[in-house]
């Protein structure tokens, strides 16, 4: 019986030994993705950045599925022993960027106190955009799907109608689809060119959230005037 593995976020919390790949990847994936083992250390800190930057240099000329383990440790300045202490593959160091990304929302909605909805959704937006990088290298390895996980637990706050109460499940729901919908939004936007900003991104979201409203509480069929 394989042994499970242990991990750990920046704050040393343990975390699912295992995440599901699903939507929007052009290679859909049903199998554990692999994780990382990471605690709060000044030296791994180092060299995690070491190891995330070096891989992000790599993908900007190849996708996730190209590159090998002692790629990543050339570019990173590292050995593959120090690699091999904090994660296991590649794919690994993908989703420790894409957690990242997702950790860092939820200190944007935490930090913005009583901001309107609009405020912290284009606070998201703006920081997402901002790490346009990271997005690319995300999209160019066909795995978005990892980003889409990595974001669903903090997308509540930036439903249009959040202030209606929800059971449980639809809650399950409403995240999912937000994350969906947001990691398309900005699928096309890098595919594009990034040229919209985030207050242009946000009226398409909202656009597109009226559009999907088909029959409004005041009986107006949006569908129609468009």
């Amino acid at each position: 019986m394989k042994k499970k593995k242990t991990i750990f976020l920046q704050d040393n919390r343990e975390i699912l030994p295992f995440r599901q790949g699903f939507m929007l990847s052009n290679v859909i994936d049903y199998q554990a993705i692999p994780m990382y083992r990471i605690k709060q250390d000044n030296r791994i800190a180092r060299s995690v950045e070491k190891i995330t930057g070096g891989l992000m240099q790599i993908l900007q000329g190849k996708s996730i599925a190209q590159v090998s383990v002692a790629e990543i440790a050339l570019a990173a300045g590292v050995s593959r022993a120090t690699f091999y202490r904090l994660f296991d593959t590649p794919m690994d160091v993908l989703v420790y960027i894409c957690d990242r990304l997702a950790e860092s929302l939820s200190r944007i909605q935490r930090e913005s106190g009583l901001a309107s909805r609009e405020e912290i959704s284009l606070r998201v937006l703006e920081f997402l955009i901002g790490h346009y990088n990271e997005i690319h290298a995300i999209f160019r390895s066909r795995r978005p799907d990892i980003l889409q996980h990595a974001i669903e637990p903090y997308t509540l706050p930036l439903a249009p109608n959040a202030d209606e109460r929800f059971s449980e499940r639809e809650e399950d729901y409403l995240r999912y689809t937000i994350a969906a919908v947001l990691v398309g939004i900005l699928y096309v936007w890098d595919k594009h060119g990034r040229n919209e900003n985030a207050a242009e991104l946000y009226a398409m979201y909202r656009k597109f959230s009226d559009y999907l409203d088909w029959s409004r509480a005041d009986g107006t069929d949006v569908s129609a005037q468009h």
